[in-house]
């Protein structure tokens, strides 16, 4: 029997956005030279090296977030912007480090371009640069890097609001943080998809046997909670406790809820430690199993689109581990979990799950076989819900807000600068 060892490579991901100014720029829009990312491994290390990883970070991983929303949530953009438009604005962000910019006579973090042609352009300042330089990111726990992430991703969607027309006065500033909260709270955070089946394969790794279930007073079933922006879910398998959960309840009738556990905040996985929010990892289902009530955080990041399938957003989770032969030699494996879901959904529709481990599936028996790739496949029902970013007004005219949701925000955000 083979005695595995597993060399697992913990998947990270990072989310961003920051920003502000209505200077158009007076120079042709010229693509910058990329910044060259410097290492420690020369004994002092760069000094932007570390703002340089949080902004990168950041930036792919809310382009990502922003391409992945339903399109319908988007619809009603400003005129002449659209959800890919919006993607590669975040996510093209040009470093200039020896940039200082003022505005209201106050430095930036964050500027922005708009060139008489070409594409507008957002822009990190001398300012970000400095002030994220003692930032450990390479030996800093994950988790601590989260703050950062978080506001870098607020700037950088309250700067792009000013791309889009928004907040271009100092006194109508505001209405630009408040798009940029608008856009994380109501529109990212609250695209989530619950898909649901009683029964999965036999050779499903998270397959749980009714005997196993069989003094369980109420029915389960097996379950993917997904924020569908950012691919952070939490999947149980027959849990029980899903079924109590109000906010599960109310995903199950269509209705748009927002719950933390599984969209933005830590959760407690099977070690009893807290998952940080952007920093999530894929669990074979096998070590779901393994956590309390058989429930577990999850995070699947997008493919590449599927040839033929533009119509589909593919989430994919994936894991690379080793197996140690009996003549010690290694033999490199992965296993990997995809959910191909509708681009545009509209309360229930059916999903595709597929699994499979190049190693074939783990079994303390027989260990691994190199030979037995393991596929399974299986459909799934779903039922989507998202909220309509459809207060363009809101946004763009000089009044004060009307909309219930923005006056509570601003009573209790609009004096923080």
């Amino acid at each position: 029997m083979n005695n595995p060892l597993l060399i697992s490579s913990i998947y990270l991901a990072a989310l961003v956005f920051i920003g502000c100014s209505e200077r158009p720029a007076q120079q042709p829009l010229v693509q910058s030279p990329p910044v060259t990312e410097g290492t420690s491994s020369g004994g002092g290390g760069f000094g932007d090296e570390n703002s340089t990883k949080l902004l990168d970070w950041s930036k792919m991983f809310t382009a990502a977030s922003i391409r992945r929303v339903n399109p319908d949530a988007f619809k009603s953009l400003p005129n002449g912007w659209t959800q890919e438009r919006l993607a590669k604005l975040i996510e093209s962000v040009r470093s200039e480090p020896q940039n200082e910019a003022v505005r209201y006579n106050r430095e930036l973090m964050f500027d922005y371009r708009v060139p008489k042609s070409g594409e507008p352009y957002l822009i990190a300042t001398a300012l970000f640069f400095r002030s994220h330089s003692a930032v450990p990111v390479n030996s800093l726990a994950q988790s601590s890097t989260e703050p950062y992430l978080q506001e870098i991703r607020t700037k950088l969607l309250h700067e792009a609001a000013h791309v889009l027309g928004i907040g271009l006065t100092e006194k109508t500033d505001i209405k630009a943080r408040a798009f940029s909260a608008y856009l994380i709270i109501e529109i990212l955070s609250k695209n989530n998809i619950l898909c649901e089946t009683n029964d999965v394969p036999k050779n499903y790794p998270g397959y749980v046997s009714k005997a196993d279930i069989e003094n369980t007073t109420i029915p389960t079933v097996y379950s993917w909670a997904i924020n569908r922006p950012t691919g952070f879910a939490l999947q149980s398998l027959r849990s029980p406790i899903l079924l109590s959960r109000s906010w599960l309840k109310k995903m199950r009738a269509g209705k748009v809820v927002y719950h933390s556990s599984f969209s933005l905040m830590g959760w407690d996985d099977f070690l009893g430690q807290i998952t940080p929010n952007f920093v999530r990892l894929y669990r074979n289902p096998n070590e779901v199993l393994m956590a309390k009530g058989r429930l577990a955080p999850q995070y699947y990041k997008e493919l590449i689109p599927i040839s033929g399938k533009s119509a589909v957003t593919t989430l994919f989770g994936r894991d690379d581990y080793s197996v140690v032969q009996s003549d010690s030699s290694y033999i490199d494996c992965h296993y990997e979990e995809q959910i191909e879901l509708p681009k545009n959904s509209k309360g229930a529709f059916e999903a595709v799950i597929s699994y499979q481990d190049t190693c074939g599936l783990y079994d303390e028996n027989r260990g691994h076989n190199p030979l037995d790739v393991e596929k399974i496949s299986f459909k799934t029902q779903c039922i989507e819900s998202f909220q309509v970013l459809d207060h363009n007004e809101e946004f763009t005219n000089p009044g004060v807000f009307t909309n219930p949701w923005l006056r509570e925000w601003e009573k209790v955000y609009g004096t923080i600068d």
